[in-house]
């Protein structure tokens, strides 16, 4: 998996506070009653854009559909160190830019299939309290240029992904998103993400693989299915998460 051309990957979606404040396609919500918030988050993302047919197959089992930017579905991989109540720990997810029209012409949040949490209570927690898709796992994370990511189950690594060579930022902006997170089974939480960002693009040489897919992470073989092409990192030093109660979708 490889990728050359850089994107506005997510661009009316995560956009600088100071641009507006209309972002994905609606209003921000700062009176939001967060269940959770968490400040000083180190993060490595990745961007890139998979297979339009794909995730529109995908994503009509739950009733949504993919945003469409040129022919292409998007998708979002987040890999954050966080410190919540004492406790350190590192997440990672996979989620895919939706739209609330058919045509995939608006951008209108994320659809969250699959995610891993480092430490197993919290990772029990979220299924339990919040209804999202997480799992244990060993999640491994550098913000530190060149950054770097692995999940790992037991000896086995079943997905990473690694900058090769320390460079510079092609640009470096805050970026904010307040917005829906679809969850599977008809339900979503409103998210807020926020931090000064440096934008890197994925060089021919920065790997990101696929080892030993196992059945029970579907959402690693999607990422195969869809034909994912990693674009442009972004990386936070010192980023906000929060993140609402669980709802259900009225349609």
């Amino acid at each position: 998996m490889t990728g050359r051309s850089i994107l506005p990957l997510f661009g009316t979606r995560f956009s600088s506070i100071s641009r507006s404040a209309i972002i994905s396609g609606m209003n921000t919500t700062s009176s939001i009653q967060f269940a959770a918030y968490i400040e000083h988050v180190m993060e490595v993302a990745l961007y890139g854009t998979a297979d339009l047919a794909f995730w529109r197959e995908q994503l009509a089992r739950e009733s949504l559909f993919p945003l469409n930017v040129n022919g292409k579905a998007e998708v979002l991989i987040s890999v954050p160190h966080l410190l919540w109540k004492g406790v350190r720990f590192n997440e990672l997810s996979i989620s895919i830019g939706v739209s609330a029209r058919e045509d995939g012409g608006t951008p209108d949040g994320f659809f969250l299939p699959h995610a891993f949490n480092s430490n197993r209570l919290l990772a029990f927690m979220e299924r339990m309290f919040f209804q999202t898709p997480y799992y244990y796992a060993e999640v491994q994370v550098s913000e530190q240029i060149p950054a770097r990511f692995a999940v790992k189950h037991g000896a086995e690594t079943a997905f990473k992904g690694r900058m090769i060579g320390k460079r510079d930022p092609v640009r470096r902006e805050v970026e904010h998103f307040e917005g829906p997170v679809h969850l599977p089974g008809g339900k979503y939480f409103t998210a807020r993400i926020s931090g000064l960002t440096d934008f890197y693009p994925f060089s021919d040489e920065d790997v990101l693989s696929v080892n030993g897919v196992r059945e029970t992470v579907t959402v690693f073989g999607w990422l195969r299915a869809s034909n994912f092409i990693p674009l442009e990192w972004r990386i936070r030093g010192d980023a906000v998460h929060g993140k609402s109660r669980t709802f259900r979708r009225n349609s």
